[in-house]
C-alpha cells in the first residue's frame, strides 16, 4: 500500500512524501515493512551526475510522477527511499528535511557552467575551458 502523507513547496519546488507498507513476510525479515519515500520536482534539462546528490540512500528514482502508483501527473521528479536493510528508521519529518536538502542541491546545480564543446564543468569566471580550450559563452544573467 502507498499513501501520500505530505505534499509541500520549498524554494518554489514541490515535494511529495509517501508511506509504503508491505505485509511482513518471514523471508523478508531484514527489509522494513514500512518506509517513506521523498520525491522532488526536477527539470530533466539540469545537467547532473548521480554523485551530485547526497541524500539518504542515494537517488533511487528519476522519472515522472505518473510512473508511481497513485499519481497521475507528468511532473518530472527525482526521489529516494528509506527502505534499507538494518538501516536507520526515518520519520516523515526526517524525509521532509532530506527533501529540503535535495532541493538546495538541485538549486546549486543550476548555477554551474559547462563547456559546450567537451561538456566539462567550468569555473564561473573563466573565459576558456581548462580541458579543451574552447572559448566559453558568457554566463547568462537572470
Amino acid at each position: 500500500m502507498i499513501e501520500l502523507v505530505m505534499k509541500g513547496t520549498y524554494k518554489g519546488r514541490t515535494f511529495w512524501i509517501t508511506k509504503h507498507e508491505i505485509e511482513e513476510l518471514p523471508e523478508l525479515n531484514l527489509i522494513p515493512h514500512e518506509w517513506y519515500c521523498g520525491y522532488v520536482e526536477y527539470e530533466p534539462t539540469v545537467k547532473h551526475d548521480s554523485e551530485d546528490f547526497n541524500v539518504f540512500g542515494g537517488i533511487t528514482f528519476a522519472g515522472n510522477l505518473s510512473q508511481l502508483d497513485g499519481f497521475n501527473s507528468n511532473i518530472a521528479v527525482i526521489g529516494f527511499d528509506t527502505a534499507h536493510i538494518n538501516g536507520e528508521k526515518m520519520t516523515a519529518s526526517d524525509v521532509r528535511e532530506e527533501c529540503f536538502n535535495l532541493i538546495g542541491q538541485i538549486e546549486s546545480l543550476k548555477e554551474r557552467r559547462y563547456c559546450n564543446q567537451c561538456g566539462a564543468q567550468v569555473k564561473p569566471d573563466f573565459n576558456f575551458c581548462e580541458i579543451c580550450g574552447q572559448k566559453l559563452e558568457k554566463a547568462s544573467e537572470e
